[in-house]
């Protein structure tokens, strides 16, 4: 098992040990559950950005073949 000194030294100098004993260390995982769940919350995954892009990609496609299907019958009005 890993065991390390300076960790042993860290945990033993944390504070609350006489009053809250083992539950001292849980206004830490407190704050980091907070942590997470905003950070769940408000980053925006690279899936989502991808999904978002070919949505407006699909819209400039539409579009874009639209204005295709109007080209011939302008060139044909200028003839």
């Amino acid at each position: 098992m890993f065991y390390s000194r300076a960790f042993a030294r860290l945990l033993r100098a944390w504070p609350g040990r006489q009053t809250l004993g083992p539950y001292r260390f849980l206004p830490v995982f407190f704050v980091a559950g907070a942590a997470l769940e905003y950070l769940m919350i408000h980053w925006k995954r690279r899936v989502e950005e991808i999904c978002q892009e070919r949505e407006k990609l699909s819209v400039f496609q539409e579009h874009d073949i639209q204005i295709r299907v109007n080209k011939p019958i302008l060139s044909q009005l200028h003839q």
